[in-house]
């Protein structure tokens, strides 16, 4: 699991930072799989473009899911650590996030623009690493 992975000297020295890199990775993971797989996605699904309401397929219905479930995963873990003070814009940003996205996962609609929004995990490849 990601919990095993070693922790920088900088990071081991306090619980926050620490709780922040093994988030951060847990984060990092979560946008190399979900902006893979909308890349892969769009290349199954071509005509997601012209319709972004009715346009659906099983792969990106689960990477629908798969998002779904980080966005709540990321929240619960923010809470339960107590870090929500600190973190609220990231309870803001998963509540929004799992709103959209749940249409799509409850009922099939929308799916094609919750492809579209997964792209935004590429470029949060990069925002992560930074961070770290």
């Amino acid at each position: 699991t990601l919990s095993r992975c070693p922790l920088p000297a900088h990071v081991r020295r306090d619980a926050t930072r620490t709780w922040r890199w093994r988030n951060l990775l847990v984060s990092f993971a979560h946008s190399v799989v979900a902006g893979l797989w909308a890349v892969v996605g769009l290349w199954q699904l071509p005509g997601a473009f012209n319709d972004l309401v009715e346009t659906t397929s099983p792969s990106v219905h689960l990477l629908l899911c798969f998002s779904t479930g980080y966005f709540i995963h990321d929240s619960l873990d923010i809470i339960i650590c107590r870090q929500s003070r600190a973190s609220w814009e990231y309870l803001v940003h998963h509540a929004v996030a799992c709103s959209g996205l749940l249409s799509g996962v409850f009922l099939n609609r929308f799916v094609a623009a919750g492809l579209l929004s997964m792209f935004v995990e590429v470029s949060n490849i990069f925002l992560t690493l930074r961070m770290m």
